[in-house]
């Protein structure tokens, strides 16, 4: 291959660096100088999901899915030999017989891509602690790579790692969300960014003012409960946020105790999946995180009546909903508004019949974002 040739797809993935749907292209670029179908992206220890990036000529083709990965033998055999990083002539992996009957060729690469024969380079970002690999996927009539071909993937790959960590400090680095953070650092409520490794890297000035004596704060740059025992919870809450198996949506709320007993509340969400955003699930292994704290007890935090009477409460159905809502249990919520708690138990279930609710955490969820959105009563 021409010199210029060589640098022109060198070129293409950097550019990817900084514009992560430029993938494609670069990816088909790599793999059509050593005579393959295509390339893929996929990182290669984690569990599940499997998020990839994929040549353009590949994106047709079956997706490579959880399924597949568990069952794919070459994943198997190179987390076995300890190998995370540099070239990986995968075809020297089996002996010829292992290769004809290996279930992964036959069941997947040649039905799903026309594809048997690969070659890989091993990528392990300075921002975490899992393998990516960088394949080319070649026709199965044509045989192995040649020694040339080999090299060249060689050099493309180690550009590629070059690039990808480039990336994945950009994806760490929230340049692209200034301006959300901007958005929602104005909130009434306590708002939390966390970056895809689990780290804070930005607290608005409610998050600050609630580390003082709220039911939380940070060590080691990472969000803790401040009481132990509701440590698990916060723990669970941030993973099913930034798991990339979750749904986009809230997740919470959770209660976290303040010393006093009182509670705060904890809502996450993980930061979607545009391609910058899937790029940081491949590099890092979790999406981003928001998280939103409310204060039930903080001056001018119960909803006013006003505004839940607008869903067809009454306003005395309207003042139970703003507590209850606020995480009080029901028999509190009673003692502080006169009621007995029979009395009070008989009005939330026609609250729930009228919001649609079948349970407290569904109203809870439903006046905490209300109250994030600047519920006050002032």
């Amino acid at each position: 291959m021409h010199q210029s040739e060589v640098l022109r797809i060198v070129d293409q993935i950097h550019q990817a660096a900084l514009e992560p749907a430029q993938w494609a292209p670069a990816l088909q670029s790599m793999a059509d100088a050593v005579g393959a179908i295509g390339s893929v992206i996929v990182p290669m220890d984690l569990a599940a999901p499997v998020p990839s990036f994929r040549s353009t000529a590949l994106v047709p083709f079956t997706e490579y899915t959880p399924e597949w990965h568990a069952r794919n033998s070459r994943v198997q055999r190179t987390l076995r030999r300890g190998l995370r990083r540099g070239f990986l002539d995968v075809d020297a992996m089996f002996t010829p017989h292992e290769f004809v009957r290996d279930a992964f060729n036959e069941e997947f690469m040649v039905p799903s891509l026309d594809s048997r024969s690969d070659v890989a380079f091993l990528v392990t970002p300075s921002l975490t602690d899992h393998v990516i690999t960088i394949s080319a996927l070649r026709h199965h009539r044509r045989g192995r790579y040649s020694q040339e071909q080999k090299a060249l993937w060689d050099l493309f790959g180690r550009h590629a790692a070059r690039s990808l960590t480039i990336a994945a400090t950009l994806a760490g680095g929230w340049e692209p969300r200034t301006a959300t953070i901007e958005v929602l650092s104005r909130l009434d409520c306590g708002v939390a960014f966390l970056d895809a490794t689990g780290r804070v890297q930005h607290l608005n000035a409610a998050a600050k003012t609630m580390l003082a004596g709220g039911g939380f704060s940070t060590v080691g740059g990472r969000l803790r409960a401040r009481i132990p025992l509701d440590q698990p919870a916060l723990d669970t809450l941030l993973r099913s946020a930034g798991s990339p198996d979750t749904a986009p949506g809230f997740v919470g709320p959770v209660h976290l105790r303040r010393p006093d007993g009182k509670p705060v509340l904890a809502h996450a969400i993980g930061v979607g999946a545009d391609s910058a955003e899937r790029l940081e699930v491949i590099l890092l292994g979790r999406r981003s995180i928001v998280v939103f704290f409310v204060d039930p007890d903080a001056p001018g935090r119960l909803m006013p009546e006003t505004v839940l009477t607008r869903f067809g409460l009454t306003p005395a159905e309207a003042r139970l909903a703003s507590h209850v809502g606020a995480g009080l249990p029901i028999s509190e919520a009673a003692q502080r508004l006169g009621l007995t708690e029979g009395s009070a138990r008989t009005i939330v279930k026609r609250i729930y019949a009228k919001l649609g609710f079948a349970r407290q955490a569904e109203l809870v969820r439903f006046v905490t974002r209300l109250s994030a959105i600047g519920g006050s009563e002032s």
